[in-house]
């Protein structure tokens, strides 16, 4: 019997315009007796509540792949992974003549600054000339930074992942659909949705093979590995798909996690 289900949002419980159907809202909450979920995300954590504001049923958030835990139920952060501020420093100092923006992730928002490419104007998202100043004065933790750097640079993407990695980072190389260098995204070497997780299993008291989880990407590898069943979405990349249990006969955009709960895992699912 499983315990607990936790799932990936983008490309698997949210659909592509980032929105939950009425259908996967009801059968998480129907079935919100017989199995503790946990949304696992890379999102910030003040976005991710919002899309989620109307899901009932949630236990917890893990947010920014790993790097928070919100407990629903309290209504505050429980755990979290911040960068260390001198460390944000040193990266910044390290990639700035190279960068094109430079971007600080909180709990809540996005603190952009920018040379060339604004990017998208979007909600939790403020911008900053001195980045560096705002580093040093922030009264937030910090912890995610993603780094764009200018296009004349791509040769140095790759380098400068090594350098980055020496300061004590974890850094995830983030390529565009052309396969190209899209950004490096930065996090505490101790961060990943699968710690968090094991996290979360232990305040509940509950079991890695007592666990179902869903995915659809390389974030999401590490927990999909663990789990007692693993779930790929139609829609994940074949080597996703590779290491899991099954695969949903639905995308995201049909509500594949809710389907496969309701069709191929009631029974299976008890708390007690």
């Amino acid at each position: 019997m499983y315990k607990l289900i936790a799932s990936d949002l983008d490309g698997t419980l949210l659909r592509a315009n980032k929105t939950i159907s009425e259908y996967s809202k009801k059968v998480l909450k129907d079935n919100n007796d017989n199995f503790i979920f946990v949304p696992v995300t890379g999102k910030i954590l003040g976005k991710t509540l919002e899309i989620l504001k109307e899901l009932e049923g949630m236990d917890y958030v893990v947010a920014i792949n790993g790097s928070v835990i919100y407990d629903v139920k309290k209504e505050e952060i429980i755990y979290d992974v911040p960068l260390k501020r001198e460390d944000c420093i040193k990266l910044f100092d390290l990639t700035d003549e190279y960068t094109d923006i430079f971007t600080l992730c909180t709990h809540n928002k996005w603190i952009k600054s920018y040379k060339v490419n604004k990017g998208r104007v979007e909600e939790h998202t403020f911008f900053v000339e001195n980045m560096r100043g705002h580093i040093e004065v922030l009264d937030e933790e910090i912890y995610r930074i993603n780094i764009y750097l200018l296009d004349e640079y791509e040769e140095k993407y790759l380098k400068m992942k090594e350098e980055i990695e020496k300061i004590g980072f974890h850094v995830y190389l983030i390529r565009s659909t052309d396969g190209r260098p899209g950004l490096i995204s930065v996090t505490s070497k101790e961060v990943s949705k699968k710690r968090a997780l094991d996290k979360v299993l232990e305040l509940e008291n509950v079991k890695w093979d007592e666990t179902v989880v869903f995915g659809d990407n390389q974030n999401d590898k590490g927990m999909l590995m663990k789990a007692g069943y693993s779930v790929a979405m139609k829609n994940a990349p074949d080597h996703i798909k590779d290491i899991t249990d099954d695969v949903t006969e639905n995308t995201n955009d049909e509500d594949g996690v809710a389907k496969y709960i309701e069709e191929k895992l009631g029974e299976k699912l008890c708390i007690n």
